[in-house]
């Protein structure tokens, strides 16, 4: 099956699920995303306002994988904002929400698993599974019930449906013991291939929980609209796996289409030399005029540059940040972080109850797990500036370990107080003295995208 329409064609920006949060716990059955169908969830901390596009007919089989992934949301708008006001005209809120469902899909919804109420209206509508496994039971009725039947082989890991809504809480409440780092996390999914974070989290409650703490915070620092990728369950980025320590969940902000687009990481000192602004201006609007993504870290100095120069060229960037989505540092980017939310892509692997219950000077932690991350997004990295022992150089190191290629500017050779860039050109970092010295080291970029 092909892929989802594009929501918002004037901007290229993909699509995304607008749902108010208190929906998608309403609904968790319709959230019920697979990795093998690519999906995703984008959480709305506002109502959701009309789609540019209605979406394309698709075969009716797919139509009712496809609710959860947005292809019909502009019908689905109209049956939340009914079921949530009380006035459907069929007998209950959940006939209503099978008939809807019914029509919107082709196939016919059993009337086996009614809900309590207004909140279990579409949770409770139900498919039995093509080998009747059972999932609970009815209450009186005794018989089994199923999550809602994707039209997807419902064995192993590719095809189990999950909540992507529930994975953030579970990976919020992971974090919530003191010892968790992102070494134990990867260790403890290392041990069982093709967990999830829900698989560590039974308590429900403990998950939902967490997830409505992170939609408050976000909420008050007016992030408006926030997604989820999971590892296992959707558009996560597979050259993630190639971290020493990778990460299980991350949220971003922006256009995720960029992710898979053609990208290198500039990154540097947050106190750079005026030749060193200079270098990165030059190397940014070359690269961008190849045709390449910019990653930064959206730190003061080479990655505020970086991004700013990218931006100013008509290019494409993305920041990964050592923050919660709902924080900014340095607080002068904050102009520059919403700038980037909106128009390209804001990406955190922080967790966000973590980073806010303990002690402030635990957090700056984060800060090199997310050059690690920044490495294995990007086809190289490339050092303009960086001191003895700046952060940069925890990046230099993670590149090597994954793979990628590692450039470092010809001045920073020059400089003979630095004894790292010899010892990282021994390993098989590129020394650049033009351009070409990195060119020649990256496969051709085929543009991604107009902005």
């Amino acid at each position: 099956m092909d892929g989802p329409p594009n929501y918002f064609p004037a901007e290229g920006r993909g699509f995304e699920s607008r749902f108010p949060l208190q929906d998608l716990q309403a609904f968790p059955h319709i959230l019920a995303h697979t990795r093998s169908a690519h999906c995703s969830l984008t959480v709305a901390n506002r109502p959701p306002g009309p789609c540019d596009q209605r979406p394309r007919e698709v075969p009716a089989r797919d139509r009712l994988g496809a609710l959860g992934r947005g292809w019909a949301q502009p019908e689905l708008e109209p049956i939340v904002g009914r079921l949530r006001g009380g006035t459907e005209h069929a007998a209950s809120p959940q006939a209503a929400g099978r008939d809807w469902l019914g029509k919107a899909s082709g196939l016919r919804i059993p009337n086996r698993c009614p809900g309590a109420g207004v909140k279990d209206a579409l949770g409770g509508i139900v498919a039995e599974s093509k080998k009747e496994r059972s999932r609970g039971t009815n209450g009186d009725r005794g018989k089994p019930c199923t999550p809602l039947d994707l039209g997807l082989d419902d064995t192993g890991f590719e095809a189990r449906a999950i909540s992507p809504l529930r994975e953030l809480g579970a990976y919020e409440a992971l974090w919530e013991d003191p010892a968790t780092t992102f070494k134990t996390l990867s260790e403890k999914f290392a041990k069982r291939p093709g967990a999830v974070p829900s698989d560590f989290v039974p308590d429900e409650g403990r998950a939902w929980a967490c997830a409505v703490f992170v939609q408050e915070r976000f909420r008050q620092a007016q992030v408006d609209r926030f997604g989820v990728r999971v590892h296992g369950a959707g558009e996560y980025p597979e050259k993630l796996r190639d971290a020493a320590h990778p990460v299980e969940l991350l949220y971003y902000q922006g256009w995720w289409d960029l992710v898979e687009s053609p990208s290198v990481a500039v990154v540097g000192t947050r106190k750079p030399t005026s030749d060193g602004i200079a270098r990165t201006k030059r190397l940014v609007k070359t690269l961008v005029k190849d045709g390449f993504t910019i990653v930064s870290g959206l730190a003061a100095g080479v990655d505020t540059v970086a991004h700013e120069t990218a931006i100013a060229e008509k290019g494409r960037t993305i920041a990964v940040l050592g923050t919660p989505l709902s924080h900014v540092y340095p607080r002068r980017n904050a102009e520059l972080q919403r700038l980037i939310a909106k128009e390209f892509l804001l990406i955190s692997q922080v967790p966000v109850k973590r980073y806010e219950r303990q002690d402030y000077r635990l957090n700056r932690l984060f800060f090199p797990e997310r050059n690690i991350t920044m490495s294995a997004l990007t086809y190289g990295t490339i050092i303009v500036e960086a001191g003895e022992t700046s952060g940069t150089l925890i990046q230099a190191r993670a590149a090597f370990e994954q793979g990628r290629k590692l450039f470092i500017l010809d001045s920073a050779f020059r400089n003979e107080r630095l004894t790292w860039p010899r010892k990282f050109e021994e390993q098989g970092a590129i020394r650049v003295v033009d351009y070409d010295d990195i060119s020649q080291h990256l496969p051709s970029p085929t543009v991604h995208a107009n902005r």
